[in-house]
């Protein structure tokens, strides 16, 4: 007799992207729905805190308030990552040009899909985010914050940790639109900088993140992308690190960046990296 298959895959949109999830774990009904239930809470509370389109989030009050007392972990190692890649880059990457973003159209228009979820409405448990002491942060005039190039790698990171320390998970893997990171032997597809329907590669990681940063798919005003890049761009970078935060983060980092910043973002993190240019050139 066949035995019942009770691992499980998940699919969902949310903070921009579709996600999916695969856990290889035998699992009871129950717990793969405690899971399922726990992976859209933690997608809820993280757009509901730092998303700058969500009205009330810690982004949009910062922005707003110009300085606000923030007591979350979260935003901190977020924050300070991304002011580590600003002086690793002299601000060619920039986690405060929400205003930048906003003029070329990258607005609450293009909001994330995750449904507006009310975190006590689907039961949020103690241990999703862990507070610190406050401390105060205030705007430089011009500033907005936008955790746009640091935050899908670290939701991934933080779910993929969570979800195996709470429900003692083994085997999971998760891509988050090409941010990705897995605990087993998995291979991923690298998307094509000028064709999203075919791939130029596959990766196979274990214990480690990917992720891609290009400018091919998303446009806005005068043709103009979400990456704020320097002139003379590559068509995508991949990078592969320790964790889906740091590969991600530092991806975006190398694209919007100038080669001369380049050795110093590899000697401060380690990452291994590939940019790609037109024809073909790396």
């Amino acid at each position: 007799m066949k035995k019942p298959n009770n691992t499980f895959k998940l699919s969902l949109e949310a903070l921009g992207t579709v996600w999916w999830f695969e856990v290889l774990d035998d699992l009871s009904v129950y717990k793969k729905e405690e899971i399922k239930q726990f992976i859209r809470s933690y997608l809820a509370y993280f757009n509901n805190s730092f998303s700058r389109f969500k009205k009330g989030s810690l982004v949009d009050q910062i922005n707003k308030n110009r300085e606000l007392e923030i007591d979350s972990i979260d935003f901190f190692e977020m924050f300070d990552l991304g002011k580590e890649l600003m002086r690793l880059t002299d601000n060619q990457f920039n986690i405060f040009s929400a205003k930048e973003l906003e003029k070329i159209g990258y607005d609450d228009k293009f909001e994330s899909k995750i449904p507006d979820i009310k975190l006590k409405e689907v039961g949020i448990i103690e241990g999703i985010s862990t507070k610190i002491k406050p401390k105060k942060i205030i705007l430089e005039l011009g500033q907005n914050l936008d955790f746009g190039a640091v935050g899908k790698g670290y939701a991934v990171d933080r779910i993929f940790n969570l979800v195996q320390k709470r429900y003692g998970l083994k085997k999971i893997s998760i891509n988050a639109g090409g941010d990705c990171r897995s605990s087993f032997s998995k291979k991923f597809y690298l998307q094509s900088p000028t064709n999203p329907k075919k791939s130029i590669g596959i990766i196979q990681i274990k214990d480690k993140g990917i992720a891609s940063s290009g400018s091919n798919y998303r446009r806005f005003k005068q043709n103009k992308s979400h990456l704020l890049a320097s002139s003379n761009p590559p068509l995508m970078v991949y990078t592969l690190a320790e964790n889906t935060f740091l590969a991600d983060s530092v991806s975006t980092a190398l694209f919007v960046s100038d080669q001369k910043y380049w050795e110093g973002i590899y000697n401060q993190f380690k990452d291994d990296f590939m940019a790609v240019y037109e024809n073909g050139r790396l």
